[in-house]
């Protein structure tokens, strides 16, 4: 989703199915929410003709030797770190804290990222899950474009969650 504030109402650009690669069904990657016990991060950069998307098909640990990978969207316009729908906040209810006042977060590495609903425009019917700026900013995002490749990196990324 991108939010554009003007002297006007806020406009809000809402992700539509063609947003994602055409094997991913309502938002999500075939293999997203399954649990592997060989975790590796996968970076999709969705090219399209007049606006592409940057995805990141990250692995969560769950327990010692289980992760479960889900599907974010590298969203610049999203102001705050790590936003879940409902599907992922109850599979990784169990990593979500709350603290003293009452704030949602995660752990990853020794540092709290704090977790937000998905806005709710997406929460209600897609399973849009989101990587914001304050979050692509701390690992690290990089664009590249050049003639071998194009796409996107980060320079600070955790293995995994």
């Amino acid at each position: 989703m991108m939010m554009i504030e003007t002297d006007e109402p806020q406009i809000n650009i809402i992700l539509h199915d063609a947003d994602f690669p055409a094997n991913f069904k309502n938002k999500d990657h075939p293999n997203d929410y399954i649990p592997v016990l060989n975790p590796t991060v996968e970076l999709i950069y969705h090219k399209r003709r007049f606006h592409s998307r940057l995805l990141a098909r990250i692995p969560i640990k769950i327990d010692e030797t289980t992760y479960i990978p889900i599907t974010f969207v590298c969203d610049t316009g999203a102001p705050d770190f790590i936003f879940l729908s409902e599907k992922a906040k109850s599979v990784f209810s169990r990593r979500i804290l709350v603290d003293e006042l009452d704030n949602s977060y995660m752990k990853i590495g020794d540092k709290k990222y704090t977790v937000n609903d998905t806005p709710s425009n997406h929460n209600n019917h897609d399973n849009v899950n989101i990587l914001g700026l304050r979050i692509l900013m701390k690992f690290g995002i990089y664009l590249f474009d050049n003639d071998i490749d194009e796409g996107f990196s980060f320079t600070n990324l955790p293995s995994f969650f």
